[in-house]
């Protein structure tokens, strides 16, 4: 059963302020697996989220200033930085920004004499994505790109939202943006994730010690992925697109007459996507290609992370595409099933306490897979920011260690977009990704309605 929660409600807590009076606060540590995202960045992978909000009309500088200092700095991670410790066997602390200054971290990128379609956005993105964040201010930056004309040829702002994930993952992340808009924390949306409660007796508790042992152990001794074109030395510079909104009702579609889920339907186009964007090399595999997947661990509020990040196989191999689906569903199934993603967050609040320990356990982990997918729900119905309407929403997770490829859906309004990220080195290009699964959507509801 489906049930929904109101936006923000977890977030609350953090009450709004008044920017300009704000004192410095004491010091707070950064929790463990807050620690283990932010010392996961690296010179070629960041670990920043990049949403992208594409916003009807022309809005004015002054106006998304005024809206951020409202609506967004009562959220305290928003003017604290991250204070790095003496020893790398203490966990950094959140503190105030005593120099916090709202015009940091707003910018206008401007300058072009034409308008933006998709393609040329998608560059502006890219460029924006591929520059680090000042770690010396708290870790988030918005940058305003006026003149963007996409599908319908109707004028549009692009609002380029970038967060540190040790600031929050990506299910708050949309919280924080949604709190954003006019609608604000009115908004509903499904409940997502795994939960479990609390063992009830001793052989309950033995029970669970056991089977976490076991999906530790399973994850330790799984062999690194196949060795593809996906899996490159990186370079740091990063390559973004971004698919046109197709009809979550189209995908329920297809996911009922296969007795699917809508998830299920999503990875196995996605798939298919990189079986032929990747052309004759997919002729080569024998065997699936691993994926990394964030599962929701729900039970926890605020901001930070509450996700695990397990392992399914990505049936790239099968040539059938109701054979791809069928084997997406199995892999998505197990992956939700196991205690992995319980298991996993513990063991990114592990690895946070220790740097050294960190970056060789990142190396082992991401050597197992070679692509991240992520899956993240937004509101139901369309939203506006001061006027504005939101026409379209995309996101682009960040990917660790040695993977140079993510997938990150995110549904609106009834529609759903594919954001692709890569690095430049790897030889698929994220703009042929993209369009790759919109017509692996098309040719899934072909076969799926065929009698």
């Amino acid at each position: 059963m489906r049930s929904s929660v109101r936006w923000g409600v977890a977030l609350l807590r953090y009450p709004p302020c008044t920017p300009c009076r704000m004192a410095p606060g004491p010091h707070e540590a950064v929790s463990a697996v807050d620690a283990a995202w932010l010392r996961m960045d690296s010179a070629e992978n960041p670990m920043i989220i990049t949403a992208l909000m594409l916003l009807d009309g022309q809005v004015e500088p002054s106006v998304l200033r005024d809206i951020v200092e409202r609506r967004l700095l009562g959220f305290e991670r928003f003017r604290q930085r991250a204070i790095d410790p003496s020893s790398p066997l203490v966990r950094p602390e959140w503190a105030e920004d005593p120099t916090f200054d709202v015009a940091h971290h707003v910018e206008t990128v401007d300058g072009r004499s034409h308008p933006l379609g998709p393609a040329a956005l998608a560059d502006v993105v890219s460029g924006i994505m591929s520059s680090p964040l000042d770690r010396s201010r708290p870790l988030w930056k918005l940058s305003l790109v006026p003149g963007v004309i996409l599908e319908d040829g109707r004028p549009l702002t692009a609002l380029v939202a970038r967060i540190h994930h040790a600031v929050a993952d990506g299910v708050a992340l949309v919280h924080v943006l949604m709190r954003l808009t006019d609608e604000g924390a009115d908004v509903e949306l499904p409940e997502i994730g795994v939960e479990r409660g609390r063992p009830t007796s001793a052989h309950e508790l033995w029970s669970r010690v056991s089977l976490d042992a076991r999906s530790l152990l399973r994850m330790l001794i799984l062999l690194p992925d196949e060795r593809t074109m996906l899996k490159t030395p990186l370079t740091g510079r990063k390559r973004a697109a971004f698919s046109s909104a197709v009809s979550l009702d189209g995908v329920k579609a297809i996911a009922r007459s296969t007795k699917s889920k809508v998830n299920d339907v999503l990875t196995a186009a996605i798939a298919g996507a990189l079986r032929s964007a990747m052309g004759f090399a997919s002729h080569w595999l024998e065997g699936p290609v691993r994926a990394l997947v964030p599962v929701y661990v729900r039970g926890k509020e605020g901001l930070g992370n509450h996700f695990g990040l397990v392992y399914a196989d990505l049936p790239v191999a099968a040539a059938d595409p109701l054979e791809r689906l069928h084997r997406a569903r199995v892999a998505m199934q197990s992956a939700k099933d196991s205690p992995d993603a319980h298991v996993a967050v513990g063991v990114l609040g592990a690895l946070g306490a220790s740097q050294p320990l960190e970056r060789l356990g990142i190396d082992i982990f991401t050597s197992k897979a070679s692509m991240l997918i992520t899956n993240v729900p937004g509101p139901p119905m369309a939203v506006h920011l001061g006027g504005h309407e939101l026409v379209a929403p995309v996101v682009w997770a960040p990917v660790s260690g040695s993977l140079g490829l993510g997938f990150s859906l995110l549904s609106y309004a009834g529609t759903v977009r594919l954001g692709v990220a890569t690095d430049e080195s790897v030889p698929v290009a994220p703009s042929a990704l993209v369009r790759a699964f919109e017509q692996e959507i098309e040719l899934l509801a072909s076969v799926a309605s065929s009698p």
